[in-house]
This record gives C-alpha cells, sequence and structure tokens, in this order.
C-alpha cells in the first residue's frame, strides 16, 4: 500500500505529549515520572504508555483495504516540532487572524491552520518538554523549541521558553504564564482542560466543561457560526459535516467525519451520526439573550448513515449568552460541555486526546476562529441560524442544556440514587483536585506541611458533614437543575 509522506499538525501535537510519556516508559526513572505527573496528573503509573495505546487506537479506526494508503507513521519529537511549525502562521498574522475577524480579511492573506486552542495546547506541552533536561537537553532542542514556541508568542519564542522554564512548575501554574503576557491574546484566552471521569449509562466517559467571556463578538457574531454544519470550518479534526434529512421530530441530523489525518486524501475517518437542536433561552425567563446548541449521537440515523461504532458516547452542548442585554454588541459568555466514550479506549488516553485536540472545546474555537474566519471568508456556505422548529405533534423543544426536566412523577429510590452519585463526584472532584495539586508541591521538593494538614481536616470534615448534606437534600423539594 501507499504511505503519505508527512504527519499532520493534529499528529505532530499528540506527538508533543507522546514525548512525555515516552519519557516515563523508556526510563523507568521516578523522578522523571513525578515530573511528567505534575503536568499530566493521572498518566504515570498504571496509565504510563498511554500514547501507544491512543496509537494503537487511531490505527484501528484508520484501516484500509488492500490498495489503500497507509496513513503517516506517528512522528518523533524533531518532527512533531517541524510540522506545527510548518502549519503555524507567522506570529503576527496569528494576532491579526484572532482579533473578533473585525481586520482579519485585510490584515491576513494566508490561512491559519493551528488554532488558537492548539496553539495553548503546543505551548503547554513545551513548556513541560522543557522540564525534562536529562531526557531532552537544552542544548539539542532549545533552538527547536525557542522557534515553535514563536507561533504562540508576540516575541521570538525564546523570552516565551524562559518564561514557561522558571514560572511553569506543574499544572497550576499555568495561569501564571497566561498571565506574563509572553503568549497572544487568543492563545491566552483558551482556558485550561481539566476532564473528569464519569460513568454514563454503563460506559467510563470523559466530560470535559468550559466556561469563558469576551468582549471581542457579539451573541449575534456567534450563533452565525454555531451550527454543527459550520464547525469543520473552524475544527481541523471535523474533516466534513454532512447534513442529513431532519428527523420526524425535529431534530437536526448530521453525520460526523473525524480525523487526524483531515487534509490527506483518501484517508479513512470516523464516521459518527449526531442530531442536534438550536434553539433560544426558553423554559424559562433568563435576564440576557442566550442560543445554544444540544447534541448527541443519533438514535435514529437515516438509512445508510449509521456511522462506524467508534464512539459510544459522544453529546453535549454549547451555550451562548450576552452579557450588555442587547445580542448585535460585543460581550458574551459561553459555556460548553462535551461528555465523549470511545469504544476500545481507556480513560485517560480518551482525556488526553480530547483535550489536547480541543474536542471539547466547540464554543472556544467558534469564538477564537470561527467569528473571523466568516469575516475573512464572508457569509456564502456558511449555514446561518435557525432555531429549531418541532414537527406536528412533537414537544416543543427540549429542555434547554443545563436544565433537566424532572419527572412527571418523581421516583424517589431513583432521586436518592442520583443525589448520592452527584454527591460522590463531586467530593471526590473536588479533593482529587487538592490533592493533585499537594502531590506536585511535594515532588517539587517545597512539602506544603501546613496546606496537607488542612487538606486532612477537610477531607474530614466532608467525611463527617456529607452525610447530613445528603439527608437534608433528600428532604428538600427539587428545585430544577442549574446553568
Amino acid at each position: 500500500m501507499a504511505t503519505t509522506d508527512s504527519a499532520t499538525a493534529a499528529q505532530s501535537l499528540l506527538a508533543l505529549y507522546g514525548a512525555l510519556d515516552q519519557a516515563v516508559t523508556n526510563t523507568g526513572d521516578p523522578e522523571i515520572e513525578a515530573i511528567v505527573e505534575r503536568y499530566l496528573p493521572g498518566s504515570t503509573g498504571t496509565n504510563a504508555g498511554w500514547y501507544e495505546e491512543l496509537l494503537g487506537f487511531l490505527n484501528r479506526s484508520s484501516e484500509q483495504g488492500a490498495g489503500g494508503p497507509e496513513s503517516p507513521a506517528a512522528p518523533d519529537l524533531g518532527e512533531a516540532l517541524t510540522v506545527l511549525r510548518h502549519h503555524g502562521p507567522a506570529p503576527a498574522q496569528s494576532r491579526r487572524m484572532m482579533d473578533a475577524g473585525q481586520d482579519a480579511a485585510a490584515d491576513a492573506p494566508q490561512p491559519v491552520t493551528l488554532t488558537a486552542v492548539q496553539l495553548s495546547r503546543m505551548a503547554y506541552a513545551i513548556g513541560a518538554l522543557s522540564h525534562l533536561p536529562g531526557y531532552y537537553p537544552p542544548e539539542q532542542w532549545d533552538a527547536e523549541f525557542t522557534q515553535t514556541l514563536q507561533l504562540a508568542g508576540p516575541g521570538n519564542g525564546a523570552e516565551l521558553l524562559n518564561v514557561l522554564r522558571h514560572d511553569f512548575g506543574g499544572r497550576n501554574d499555568w495561569p501564571q504564564v497566561v498571565l506574563s503576557g509572553y503568549l497572544t491574546a487568543d492563545v491566552a484566552a483558551v482556558p485550561q482542560c481539566y476532564p473528569q471521569i464519569k460513568w454514563v449509562r454503563g460506559r467510563l466517559c470523559v466530560v470535559l466543561t468550559t466556561e469563558f467571556t469576551s468582549t471581542k463578538v457579539s451573541l449575534n457574531d456567534l450563533t452565525n457560526v454555531i451550527d454543527p454544519l459550520n464547525w469543520a470550518r473552524c475544527l481541523p479534526f471535523f474533516c466534513a459535516m454532512d447534513p442529513m434529512p431532519i428527523r420526524p421530530d425535529g431534530w437536526s441530523r448530521v453525520l460526523e467525519h473525524f480525523s487526524t489525518l483531515c487534509g490527506i486524501a483518501a484517508m479513512p475517518q470516523m464516521l459518527t451520526p449526531l442530531k442536534y437542536w438550536k434553539g433560544p433561552g426558553i423554559a424559562e425567563p433568563v435576564p440576557q439573550p442566550t442560543a445554544w446548541v444540544d447534541y448527541m449521537l443519533d438514535d435514529d440515523p437515516v438509512p445508510g448513515e449509521h456511522g462506524d461504532g467508534a464512539m459510544v458516547v459522544d453529546e453535549g452542548f454549547i451555550r451562548m449568552t450576552s452579557t450588555v442585554g442587547d445580542p448585535a454588541l460585543h460581550g458574551v459568555q459561553v459555556r460548553t460541555r462535551k461528555v465523549v466514550g470511545f469504544r476500545d479506549l481507556g480513560w485517560f488516553p480518551t482525556a488526553l486526546f480530547a483535550c489536547v485536540l480541543g474536542y471539547g472545546y466547540e464554543g472556544v474555537q467558534m469564538l477564537l476562529g470561527g467569528v473571523a474566519k466568516r469575516a475573512q471568508e464572508g457569509p456564502a456556505g456558511w449555514t446561518p441560524w435557525q432555531p429549531s422548529t418541532a414537527a406536528a405533534g412533537q414537544p416543543a423543544s427540549p429542555t434547554p442544556p443545563g436544565k433537566p426536566t424532572p419527572p412527571a412523577q418523581p421516583d424517589p429510590t431513583q432521586r436518592a440514587v442520583t443525589l448520592a452519585i452527584e454527591m460522590l463526584n463531586d467530593c471526590i472532584d473536588e479533593m482529587s483536585q487538592r490533592s493533585a495539586s499537594l502531590a506536585a508541591k511535594w515532588a517539587g521538593g517545597a512539602p506544603p506541611v501546613e496546606e496537607s494538614i488542612t487538606f486532612a481536616a477537610d477531607l474530614a470534615a466532608r467525611l463527617a458533614t456529607d452525610p447530613w448534606r445528603y439527608w437534608q437534600a433528600m428532604r428538600t423539594p427539587t428545585q430544577g437543575g442549574g446553568t
């Protein structure tokens, strides 16, 4: 079979993180393992080797029949950095392209391949790699790190590398890098990825939630690009979004083509049938104009468009709210949630894959890149905003995301189980984040004795008081979900 010549930007970005895993698995050095764990919590120990597992999954998903092209081999670190530099914009161009699209057409004649999300993830990975001088010697790698970091920073890359090496001691220090001024505004605006692991309908899935605001675009700007049919124009791992006939219940349909190899002719792609609903913030009064997209696996795809089954859970929402009371004026708050589960892939490589590629950050990239791209290209070819409408005899619309509707006759047993699971997840989420932070500080050689004592006391307090909180919650009538 023929083999393609070069790796893609998505493959190369994953390879930067894979280089961290390879440093762990190739050396067995506990010091290297402790350092990598500070940047990628959960990636070491029993999850070490996640990169090979992910590559195996992607290769299985990309198998072709006889005569088809083979996908390019996973790049090593040097090739990955070279590919990213080839795909990235010049530094000044990146800043212009992402400035809400107002001046993009005049100032940026060349297309931008790397998104702000990708540039953020790239800078994070290079920062982590720079803290492994014994495995990736500065005399060999600093020049390449510096040249690649130019894509994400306003300077020549050396200042950003210096900040990463001196102020970026672990995941909790990333906000210091963001505030340093050595990242471009669009890259600095990308939120960190904090995946949660939860059981969803019997599957261990990754849950990604983000919330952010911007004064650079309006609600109308966002709704003009947020339809899933536009996602392939805004996000590089969506190769195509094929429209399908609207369902009898009024939900729109789309067949999603997903791959890390988009742009390479004849390369295989994951096929996932989705259904989605677009609507304003309804079902209750809202203080500001709101619009949202709710999507999930299509339980009744059109004949011949059932997908390949690689994804067993794929659902979420994008909720957009004007912060100024007028959808035509700049000022928005965006909240996104993505729940994803792949068949035959463990939770950590799934989480890393989703975080690095920005899989759960559709709203972020629509904000940072989609609006700018539409301003540059013009509206032709973009699917405009049109709220979904229910078919005759169907319910008016789904409940807006984040607002689950209680059943007409609540089941006390079901509510008890659901509440217990929610409280347990909240406790685990809070305590695991704090314990990871403490572990990173212990590994860094500065024992946080006082914080450790406080953590132990708080954990004991949660264990003692949560049963009472649970009992009180069970006695309190339900008030509906939060936003």
